[in-house]
């Protein structure tokens, strides 16, 4: 006896129908991911301004739909932030240690002069660094320790004239009129927690189940309108 061979195809307008369906699908739950990827987004933002971060951090956080062109079944969103996500990692209440061989983070006191036109990271407005405190007032750090125990760096300085800050000692000779004073610059700490001010966990957490629905939502509306 012969053998037998069955072949199935879809023909006509059935397959029509479902490659139409597959597209409706497709643009829906990409659409479904944008929607949820921006309302993660705008979460994050929200609860970065309430923290007291301000404008430019929040708008620092970004998101982005994969495919960025067309639709796709398997479509995906990423919430990121690539200027400020070591300020956002801070404030989750993460425990921040020295690096780089460091055994000291420098807590900058009020006393810290703010960076100069054309500094490092952070520009102007942000607060010098250890390096650049030596710098500005060409001498190294000094260190010495509190009754209580606690590690300071200082720089030898002189109160500036619009008594705001301080100055650098002069090259020459120093009047004797000239105060100089032991001016703390930085807290010396082997680690330190930051308070808690971000919750990424809880605005993810919220989203993914939302995101279900947003998605379904979606492509139910998609395949609604080949109807």
């Amino acid at each position: 006896m012969a053998g037998l061979d069955f072949k199935l195809a879809l023909s006509g307008n059935l397959q029509r129908d479902i490659d139409a369906d597959a597209a409706a699908i497709a643009r829906g739950t990409t659409e479904g991911v944008r929607l949820g990827t921006d309302s993660l987004k705008n979460r994050l933002r929200t609860q970065i301004n309430s923290a007291g971060l301000g404008q430019r951090v929040a708008k620092s956080v970004r998101g982005r739909v994969y495919p960025e062109r067309g639709a796709s079944m398997s479509a995906a969103g990423v919430v990121f932030s690539q200027r400020s996500g070591h300020i956002l990692i801070g404030h989750s209440g993460t425990l921040v240690r020295p690096g780089n061989g460091k055994a000291y983070l420098a807590i900058p006191t009020e006393n810290v002069p703010k960076r100069r036109r054309g500094g490092d990271f952070g520009g102007r407005g942000a607060l010098a660094n250890p390096f650049e405190v030596e710098t500005r007032f060409n001498q190294d750090l000094k260190f010495f320790r509190s009754r209580k125990g606690t590690l300071l760096a200082y720089i030898n300085g002189l109160a500036s004239k619009s008594k705001r800050g301080w100055r650098a000692l002069p090259k020459g000779k120093i009047s004797r009129r000239a105060k100089i004073q032991r001016v703390i610059m930085f807290v010396m700490v082997p680690q330190v927690r930051l308070r808690k001010r971000l919750d990424f966990d809880t605005a993810l957490a919220r989203e993914a189940d939302a995101l279900a629905l947003t998605v379904a939502r979606e492509i139910d509306r998609e395949l609604s309108r080949g109807e």
